[in-house]
C-alpha cells in the first residue's frame, strides 16, 4: 500500500472519530470534566465529606484550563513523535551502514522501508559520476 493510501485512511478515521460523537450528542452539548462529576457524586453519597487538601494554584478561568491542557497535550505529542523520528532515523542509519559495508537489507534500494523513496532515490548522482566519486 502506498503512503498516500495510509494517509487517506488515517484522515478518514480521524474525521469519523470527530463527526460521529458530535452527531450523536450534538455540537451544542456541554462537555463536563470527570472532576466535576466525581465531586457531585461524593456530595450525594457523603455530604459531610471534607477534602483533604486544596490546590496550590487554581487557574483564573476555563480558558486557562483549556490552554494548559492543550499545552500539555502538545508537549506529550512532541515527545512521542520525537521518539518515533529518532527510532526511524536510527534504523535508516543502520540500514545505510549495512548497505555501505556490502550487506543486504532485504529492502528495495529505492525505498526506505515504509514504501517511500529513499534519499538516494530522490537525489541521484550527477550524470557520469557514481556515488563513490569515481567516473562510471
Amino acid at each position: 500500500m502506498k503512503l498516500w493510501h495510509w494517509t487517506l485512511i488515517i484522515v478518514a478515521v480521524i474525521v469519523v472519530l470527530v463527526v460521529v460523537p458530535l452527531s450523536i450528542y450534538g455540537a451544542s452539548s456541554e462537555f463536563g470534566g470527570a472532576d466535576g462529576q466525581a465531586e457531585e457524586a461524593i456530595a450525594e453519597v457523603a455530604p459531610e465529606y471534607e477534602p483533604w487538601f486544596a490546590p496550590l494554584w487554581e487557574p483564573p478561568g476555563g480558558e486557562t484550563e483549556g490552554l494548559l491542557f492543550a499545552l500539555q497535550a502538545a508537549i506529550g505529542a512532541g515527545l512521542i513523535f520525537f521518539a518515533f523520528g529518532y527510532w526511524v532515523g536510527r534504523r535508516k542509519g543502520e540500514q545505510r551502514e549495512q548497505t555501505a559495508r556490502g550487506g543486504g537489507t532485504g529492502i528495495d534500494a529505492a525505498e526506505d522501508g515504509f514504501g517511500a523513496p529513499s534519499d538516494e532515490a530522490l537525489d541521484p548522482a550527477p550524470m557520469g559520476a557514481s556515488r563513490s566519486g569515481t567516473p562510471a
